[in-house]
């Protein structure tokens, strides 16, 4: 996956109606969650796959190209640092960016560490959601 321009500039154009080619993993066991998230991403014009586990979302990145995963960190079995983990093995240049309720200095280096790109804090605000992806995708102003 190739990473946007660091040198976006913002579009003052309509928005396009066409879909950007960007598929984003979305990976919570919450349910709600979910829904919500997954309603915003394609409010975005972009692709939304959701899965309720890190066993999952292994699996899924092996059958289909992401180009960034938005991961929960607590989640049973296998939490969000492990199934990152288990992902950098297979796809290194994968982003992934946290999402959590606790967001310290603890959590930041942990996610770091498990080679994280950014951490968003729950609830997930729309306004956050896009600017992470504006970062880390080509992603018209809407």
């Amino acid at each position: 996956m190739k990473r946007a321009s660091a040198t976006l500039q913002k579009s003052q154009s309509k928005p396009s109606q066409k879909r950007n080619s960007s598929h984003i993993l979305f990976v919570d066991d919450n349910k709600i969650n979910l829904l919500i998230t997954k309603k915003n991403i394609e409010s975005l014009s972009l692709a939304c796959d959701t899965v309720d586990n890190g066993h999952d979302a292994i699996q899924k990145i092996t059958t289909k190209k992401y180009s960034l995963i938005l991961m929960d960190l607590n989640m049973p079995d296998i939490d969000g640092f492990e199934t990152t983990q288990e992902i950098k093995k297979l796809q290194p240049s994968i982003p992934i960016v946290a999402h959590t309720v606790l967001s310290n200095d603890e959590v930041a280096t942990k996610c770091s560490e498990a080679g994280m790109y950014d951490i968003l804090t729950k609830p997930m605000q729309k306004v956050k959601l896009k600017r992470i992806l504006k970062m880390l995708l080509i992603l018209e102003s809407n």
